[in-house]
């Protein structure tokens, strides 16, 4: 963009639509008038004062950004209003009129459960400074004598407390009262230093010629040991969580969890990212499903994206195994109606669907309760963590006893994808079926 009013480019679009160097403030005017304020064309404000002025004198500029962004997929084309209900069967349902979700919630993380460093902070590598320097030479065979690199352990401890005190004192991470609101039950720095919980149980591997590991000087291991503790305190900040999902799930109603729904969404239509697009009225042979004939879903329709009406497709198939098993079968495709809450750091996620299915026994009935998150191929690696968390619900969540005479089951499935992860889900979901696997978790 060279500052005159123009077409937009599509790179220009693609910087904007990445958010990359948003104006950090209001560029203020001024300068006189159309004078250029930035004119090193590197400037990082260059292009926010491009787009404040193009904004302002030239209305075609918005339009033709719009369009540069629809082209290459950051903005749909196409928004739509769309009436999302519950079937009227579901809505009389027993399950939807007395049933229940059973949902986790988040809590401050007070940290009184530190009694240690981090399990990351045990081993460290550091390397001397040999003074020596290689060269070699254009015209001459010699070449200087090649550097021999010796390793050797040793724990921070055997450095002496002396010098790991100076260490400590030259770095304001280790102030005693900031250590301690990293590690709440930590007595004194003597314990800090000397405990098998904390500096005490670091190595550190340190690298040089054999003459200079074997008897290091003082100032060598103050050197290692600020180092060392400087990465250390990366470590401990980072670990730092300020919230924790709770382990006890709380019952809510489903009929006032689950509502009619009206949603505004942008369409994309037509490829692997398909969304806004029921899948009663999707062009692609492999995601079609008329599902308002289909008891065992709760909404009239399914707008989300090709991973989840592939996942529809899946429970279609499964079905009639399902039905031999179990008396009530619902899908319940969650918009925004519920968020979960990490153990580990308290981080929100809101499963795509959850799969109420419930079984009539000899005095007590079961009711299981499954959470199912369908992700893109390009999702799988950055939200592993929602996968872990969901894996990990059956064996950690507790519950609130509500009947002696209904037993409830939560799960959690690892993701389903179409392409890359479909075989996994479904020994996984294969289990569900085969109910005598499930009464052994109950034991």
């Amino acid at each position: 963009m060279d500052g005159k009013p123009g077409k937009t480019t599509m790179s220009e679009a693609q910087l904007i639509g990445r958010g990359a160097r948003y104006c950090p403030f209001q560029i203020e005017d001024t300068q006189p008038k159309y004078q250029r304020k930035y004119n090193d064309i590197e400037h990082e404000l260059r292009i926010c004062e491009e787009l404040y002025y193009h904004s302002a004198y030239n209305p075609r500029y918005i339009q033709e950004l719009n369009t540069a962004l629809q082209e290459i997929g950051i903005k749909a084309k196409e928004s739509r209003e769309i009436q999302l209900e519950l079937k009227l069967d579901f809505k009389e349902s027993e399950l939807y009129k007395n049933g229940f979700i059973f949902l986790n919630d988040r809590k401050e993380h007070d940290r009184s459960d530190i009694f240690a460093l981090p399990a990351l902070t045990t081993s460290y590598k550091v390397r001397l400074r040999t003074g020596i320097t290689k060269s070699s030479f254009i015209f001459e065979s010699v070449e200087q004598e090649r550097i021999d690199l010796k390793q050797r352990d040793y724990h921070l401890t055997d450095f002496g407390q002396n010098i790991l005190r100076k260490a400590i004192n030259k770095l304001e991470f280790y102030q005693f009262n900031n250590l301690k609101s990293f590690l709440p039950n930590l007595e004194s720095m003597s314990e800090f230093i000397t405990s098998k919980d904390y500096l005490g149980k670091i190595k550190v591997e340190v690298e040089g010629k054999a003459s200079q590991i074997e008897n290091l000087t003082p100032q060598q291991k103050l050197d290692i040991a600020i180092e060392v503790l400087e990465k250390v305190s990366q470590v401990i900040i980072s670990d730092k969580v300020e919230f924790k999902g709770t382990s006890e799930f709380k019952a809510y109603k489903i009929d006032e969890t689950f509502k009619n729904k009206t949603l505004n969404i942008f369409v994309r239509e037509g490829n692997d990212q398909e969304y806004g697009v029921g899948q009663k009225e999707t062009t692609n042979r492999n995601l079609n499903m008329d599902l308002s004939n289909k008891e065992w879903y709760a909404f009239n329709d399914n707008y989300g994206t090709s991973e989840e009406k592939y996942l529809i497709k899946f429970i279609n198939k499964t079905y009639d195994k399902l039905k031999m098993e179990y008396s009530k079968i619902y899908l319940v495709r969650n918009e925004k109606f519920f968020q979960l809450y990490n153990f580990d750091d308290g981080r929100a996620m809101e499963p795509d669907f959850v799969l109420f299915l419930e079984k009539k026994g000899t005095g007590q009935s079961l009711h299981y309760q499954i959470f199912i998150e369908p992700k893109g191929g390009d999702r799988l690696k950055e939200d592993e963590w929602k996968e872990r968390f969901l894996i990990s619900l059956k064996e950690k969540t507790k519950l609130q006893i509500l009947w002696k005479t209904k037993k409830y089951v939560i799960w959690g499935l690892p993701f389903y994808n179409e392409q890359y992860r479909k075989n996994e889900f479904e020994d996984e979901f294969g289990k569900i079926v085969r109910l005598e696997q499930l009464y052994s978790t109950l034991a």
